[in-house]
C-alpha cells in the first residue's frame, strides 16, 4: 500500500518495512496514518507477546512521534461502539472518519 502513496521527502515512516501493512492512508499534509491494533499485530505477529507488542507501540512509537517533526505520522485506534464516541467527544479526543469507520487519535 504504501508504494501507492504520493510521500512528500520529509514523511516519517515507522520501521521496520512489516509495519507497512498497518498504514491506512495519507493525509493532505503528507503524514502517514497508521492503524494502532495493526500495528500491535504487526509485532506480535514477529514473537511478540500481545501485551509485550501493546506496550511497544505505546512506549516506543506513541512516545516518539512528538518528536518526529512536522511530518510526524498519525496513529488512530477504530471505534466500535457508538457510546465509546460519545464519551471520547465529552473529553475533547479527536475522531476521525476513514473508509466509514470510526478512528480516535492517537497521535
Amino acid at each position: 500500500m504504501i508504494e501507492n502513496l504520493e510521500l512528500d521527502d520529509n514523511t516519517c515512516i515507522l520501521e521496520p518495512d512489516y509495519l507497512d501493512r498497518a498504514v491506512l492512508g495519507i493525509t493532505d499534509a503528507k503524514k502517514l496514518i497508521y492503524d494502532y491494533n495493526i500495528l500491535v499485530d504487526c509485532y506480535a505477529a514477529e514473537g511478540m507477546s500481545y501485551e509485550e507488542a501493546e506496550e511497544w507501540v505505546c512506549y516506543n512509537t506513541l512516545r516518539g512521534i512528538p518528536y518526529m517533526g512536522k511530518y510526524s505520522p498519525i496513529v488512530v485506534r477504530e471505534i466500535e461502539e457508538v457510546d465509546d464516541i460519545d464519551m471520547y467527544k465529552e473529553e475533547g479526543e479527536s475522531i476521525i472518519v476513514l473508509h466509514g469507520k470510526n478512528f480516535l487519535v492517537l497521535s
